[in-house]
């Protein structure tokens, strides 16, 4: 299961990459890391909260989308957000249903 989570992270976080280069005025950087997992940064944005609650928002829809595209297998995701030195962090965790 862990290299279809790798898998799918890495896709879900390209298409989150190609989506925003940038959100609200402040540039995104979006990495996949172990698998089921995406990191969102929202750089210089870190007394931003509202920023990163509405982010969040459309991250939500669009994790969902992706993730609803999967045959054969279905996943949930969590997002949580949280402050770097100066970035807004976000994490998508994506797990399989009902693990």
């Amino acid at each position: 299961m862990s290299e279809q989570l790798q898998r799918v992270g890495q896709s879900v976080a390209g298409v989150i990459s190609e989506k925003y280069k940038e959100f609200e005025g402040f540039k995104l950087r979006c990495d996949p890391g172990e698998p089921g997992m995406i990191y969102v940064a929202l750089r210089g944005a870190k007394r931003e909260a509202a920023a990163g609650e509405r982010l969040a928002e459309k991250l939500d829809a669009l994790v969902g989308a992706e993730l609803a595209k999967e045959q054969g297998a279905s996943f949930e995701h969590t997002i949580l957000m949280g402050r770097g030195d100066k970035d807004l962090l976000l994490r998508v965790a994506i797990s399989e249903a009902g693990a």
